[in-house]
């Protein structure tokens, strides 16, 4: 796991360094997102299934995942 995340270190630390160094992205714009409150059946599209609702996963079916 080590020499994994040792390797993932190196090959980031090489990218910066082609383009420019940890000083060039530094200098880059932040950018900023707005989100948008959302509001009636909007606001519930990723809440708990409608009994309606087709193709859902129930809890049961994620926890017989974890058995």
């Amino acid at each position: 796991m080590v020499g994994t995340l040792k390797f993932i270190e190196e090959r980031v630390t090489s990218m910066m360094e082609i383009w420019g160094g940890p000083d060039s992205l530094s200098s880059l714009a932040e950018v900023e997102v707005e989100e948008e409150e959302e509001k009636g059946d909007e606001a519930l599209l990723n809440g708990p299934p409608l009994a309606g609702d087709v193709d859902v996963v129930s809890q049961d079916d994620v926890d017989s995942l974890f058995r």
